[in-house]
Order: C-alpha cells, then sequence, then structure tokens
C-alpha cells in the first residue's frame, strides 16, 4: 500500500440491493441481459434458467456468475438463495470453477428437489428438499474445499457437509485462478429461476475478516 494509506480490499460480500451489480462479478460468457435481474425482485439476484448450448452441463450455460478467489489461504463463501421459481429440468445453486467445476446443485425432476454435489461429473446425492429457503456455503483451506448446506431452518444455525474434498486447480485451462460464483440452467427448456438474497465472503487477508 502507499505509505500512510489504510490497506483496501476489492469488495466481495454482495446484498444485491442496487440496481447494478458490483465490479466483483463476472460473467463467464456474454451475458443474455433479459435472462437475469436486480429489480424483479427487489434485494435480489434473479438468474433465469436457460439451456445449455451444445452438449450442455456446466460450461455451456449462460449467465453464470463468479468473482475470483480471495487469496490463498482460509476462506468461507456463504449465499441464501430463494428455490421458489424453478421449474422441472432446473439446476441452480453455488459453483467453483478454474480448470474443473464443482457444483453444490440443487436439482428439481418433476416435484422433487434434490441437493447434488456435482464434482466435475462426480456426483454425491444429497437430501430432498422440501423448503424453498437454503443455504449454500463452500469452505477451503488452501487449495483444498469443500461444500456445505443449511436447509433455512431458523432453529437450525449449523451447516451440514455433502460430498467429499475437492482440491482447487490454478491453471489456465479454462479461467485463471479458482471462482466462486452462481448457475442456473435447465437442461429441457427455458423455464424457472432462481433468486440469491445474499453473498458472504470472509478470507484470510486484508479486509477479508479471517485473521
Amino acid at each position: 500500500p502507499v505509505d500512510g494509506e489504510p490497506i483496501r480490499a476489492p469488495a466481495s460480500a454482495d446484498s444485491f440491493n442496487g440496481r447494478d451489480l458490483g465490479h466483483q462479478w463476472q460473467w463467464n460468457h456474454n451475458p443474455r441481459p433479459e435472462r437475469w435481474s436486480l429489480t424483479e425482485r427487489p434485494d435480489a439476484l434473479r438468474l433465469y434458467a436457460s439451456v445449455p448450448i451444445d452438449d450442455g452441463g456446466f460450461w455451456n450455460a449462460s449467465n453464470t456468475l463468479s468473482q475470483r478467489l480471495m487469496g490463498t489461504g482460509e476462506g468461507v463463501a456463504t449465499a441464501e438463495l430463494d428455490l421458489s421459481g424453478l421449474e422441472h429440468g432446473v439446476n441452480a445453486g453455488l459453483s467453483r470453477h478454474g480448470e474443473r467445476f464443482h457444483l453444490l446443485n440443487v436439482v428439481q425432476e418433476g416435484d422433487e428437489r434434490r441437493l447434488v454435489a456435482n464434482l466435475d461429473g462426480e456426483r454425491t446425492e444429497g437430501p430432498v428438499i422440501s423448503s424453498d429457503a437454503i443455504r449454500l456455503r463452500t469452505r477451503n483451506l488452501g487449495s483444498t474445499a469443500w461444500f456445505e448446506y443449511s436447509l433455512g431452518d431458523p432453529h437450525d444455525a449449523g451447516f451440514n457437509r455433502l460430498g467429499p474434498e475437492f482440491e482447487l486447480t490454478f491453471t489456465v485451462k479454462n479461467f485463471n485462478g479458482d471462482r466462486i460464483g452462481f448457475h442456473c440452467w435447465n437442461s429441457e427448456r427455458p423455464a424457472g429461476y432462481v433468486d440469491i438474497e445474499w453473498f458472504a465472503y470472509d478470507y484470510e487477508g486484508p479486509g477479508g475478516g479471517i485473521d
């Protein structure tokens, strides 16, 4: 830092209560403006599900929004989602991606909504979800990361792990470094959406909240 000036860190957390996205966010591909909104649901980011191109799946889905990992030490990122807009065929949730993708995914199939960890194609099925509210979390210690979830019960503030640990990869095959964010696509038709109500990110480093 400049002598005499405090250390300033980029923004990371977001309550999505403005009319524009913060500068920490970046779309994975050219965004489709009609498929996302900060105004249709006040104080939330709404991502509409589109059908991925070509072979489908995470890499080919539009309007995936993410920000860079902060530092290489300890980190914890948490988001609260409203799932009431999900429809059959939707995959929506929290993502980490660099050379590989790692998803904490809510999958809607018919009337059943299930939580699934998808680590570069290796799936671990979690519980069937009846609530519209869910909190999703990813933690990392250095390059080792994992996923956790809480089903939104106000009497149960704890988180449960889902899926095995995975290694973050820092190459330039797909994206330079690790990225944390949100995805929403529909494998069959352009229908459904997810609302992200807030995102909190604590990390080891200046301005990060973890000593």
